[in-house]
């Protein structure tokens, strides 16, 4: 199992590394690999869309006035407007960073949920 989080421009390099990591995986029959999610943090264009089968979460801010604020087709857009800091800095999105589960989850109704 592997989760990918990205920053800014790494938006777009972890979506290209989880593609990657799935076709290598269907092209050499090695089975069990899986994404458990991607988490965008002020992902620059956003226009990027989601890896299909893989949770894709977006964290934006609506100050960003480097990244923006739009729509990830795909994604789940996760509500960040209780962040203090609503600018591009990855240190505005620690709360958010601090509030992702650890070990092993699933996607629960759109939910990271720790799975036990």
């Amino acid at each position: 199992m592997l989760t990918v989080k990205a920053k800014s421009m790494g938006g777009a390099f972890g979506k290209g590394y989880v593609q990657a990591i799935l076709d290598y995986a269907r092209e050499n029959n090695i089975e069990g690999v899986k994404v458990d999610f991607e988490a965008d943090f002020a992902p620059f264009q956003p226009s990027k869309k989601a890896v299909k089968g893989v949770p894709t979460f977006q964290f934006s801010h609506s100050g960003d006035k480097v990244a923006g604020n739009d729509d990830m087709p795909g994604a789940i857009k996760i509500d960040t407007s209780t962040d203090r800091q609503q600018g591009h800095s990855i240190f505005g999105f620690m709360e958010q960073i601090r509030n992702l589960p650890t070990g092993k989850y699933k996607i629960v109704n759109g939910k990271i949920v720790r799975d036990n």
